[in-house]
Order: structure tokens, then sequence, then C-alpha cells
């Protein structure tokens, strides 16, 4: 996911999900002059099978597809990356499914007709939070290796010191001492 220096903006990679053909093209135009790269599926099933195969930063889907439900679409991309961000738009909002699909994991909940600057804002701070997520992990990595370098060294030290014990206790205290001296 690259941040374009020019407009401090983050970009991602985007699939959007929904079965009317116009609006996952009006939505793909949008984010791609946004200088996002994006995907399109029309039914739930080609989305899940685009995002097996490519993965997305970000999946934008329709609550009601004809072949699956949005919260469907969503369990399944949760299955494969559950750090994707997974934002459920709909024209048939209540309460209730946006309980529902917040509950399942849905990261975020927009309402047919989407304002754009809405969706822009959501996507931002979806990637953003992508981003985020990803620098943690990379952070973790790079402490668990510098933690097993410091093991390393710790049982390193420790096998010294038992060894200079040990050449200690087989000198008398001036020898050790004129030793220890002598390697300064």
């Amino acid at each position: 996911m690259p941040v374009d220096t020019q407009k401090e903006e983050i970009t991602g990679r985007i699939l959007v999900i929904d079965d009317e053909p116009v609006i996952a093209d009006t939505m793909a135009k949008i984010l791609r002059t946004a200088g996002h790269t994006v995907d399109t599926a029309i039914s739930g099933r080609e989305g899940v099978e685009i995002f097996a195969h490519h993965p997305h930063d970000v999946v934008l889907t329709d609550l009601r597809l004809g072949d699956m439900d949005g919260t469907e679409v969503l369990a399944e991309i949760k299955k494969i990356n559950p750090d994707t961000s997974v934002i459920i738009v709909t024209g048939y909002a209540t309460t209730e499914s946006a309980i529902e699909a917040i509950r399942l994991g849905a990261n975020d909940y927009l309402t047919k007709p989407v304002r754009m600057s809405d969706l822009m804002m959501t996507i931002r701070r979806q990637l953003s939070a992508v981003m985020l997520e990803q620098q943690v992990r990379e952070l973790n990595r790079e402490v668990a290796v510098e933690r097993d370098k410091l093991k390393r060294t710790v049982t390193e030290l420790s096998l010294l010191k038992r060894l200079a014990e040990r050449m200690m206790s087989a000198f008398s205290y001036i020898e050790g001492f004129d030793l220890i001296l002598n390697l300064l």
C-alpha cells in the first residue's frame, strides 16, 4: 500500500462487489481517480474468487447480492484474510443489519446512496488502519528477532560467567586478581 508523497494520500487495492454493474463501475471510477487500484465483481461468488487470487486492502460489498448475502461475503473474505477491511454498502439499511454486520467483523457500514466524501473518508480511514496493522506486525517480527538475539547473548554471557567462576575457583585469590589485572 504505497503512500503518494505529493498528495499525502494513502492508496490501496480495493475490491468493489455489487450486483448492479453501474454502481460497481461508478465506485471503481471514483476510487481509481483517487489513485487506488480497483477490481470489481457483480456477484458475491465472483468477488470471493477474485479476492482469493488477489489480496485486497479493502473490500466494499453490497449487503444484498443476487447469489450471496453480503454477510456471507464478509465471512468468506475474513476466512481468507482476517486483516482485510470489509465495508458493507447497502440501500437496505436497518439498525439490525448494521449491528449484525459489525458483529460478524465488518469494519464499517455505509448506506446508499453513498456520499462520495463519506466513501473517500471511510476508505482513507480503513487504509490507514490496514497500514498501521501491517506496521505493527512488522515491528512485532523485528522485536521477536531482537529478543532471540538478546536471549542468545544472555545465554553466552551466562556460560562465560560460569567459566570465569570455575577458573577463579581454581586459582588463589592473588593469582585470580593478577590474571584479571593483566587482562585489563
